[in-house]
């Protein structure tokens, strides 16, 4: 056999690959989550678009969930 000096050390680094991609996914997945149930509640739907488009491993849910989750749609009400 050929020794290429390969252990099992220097494999750890592709085993992590699967896990950090895991933890990445979910962490998208619950800020993803709360963005849309806030922007949906408040009827803020462009929010919602872009929440739901920009996979952004959680910056633009957090984004709108710090600056923009409390600013609620004021509807004009028509006087007849």
């Amino acid at each position: 056999m050929i020794d290429m000096g390969l252990s099992a050390i220097s494999y750890l680094p592709f085993l992590m690959v699967p896990t950090v991609f895991i933890i990445l996914l979910l962490w998208e997945l619950i800020w993803k989550g709360f963005a849309l149930w806030h922007s949906a509640k408040n009827g803020q739907k462009y929010w919602f678009i872009v929440v739901l488009v920009v996979n952004s491993f959680g910056l633009v849910p957090l984004i709108y969930l710090v600056f923009f989750k409390n600013k609620k749609l004021i509807k004009k009400v028509k006087k007849k």
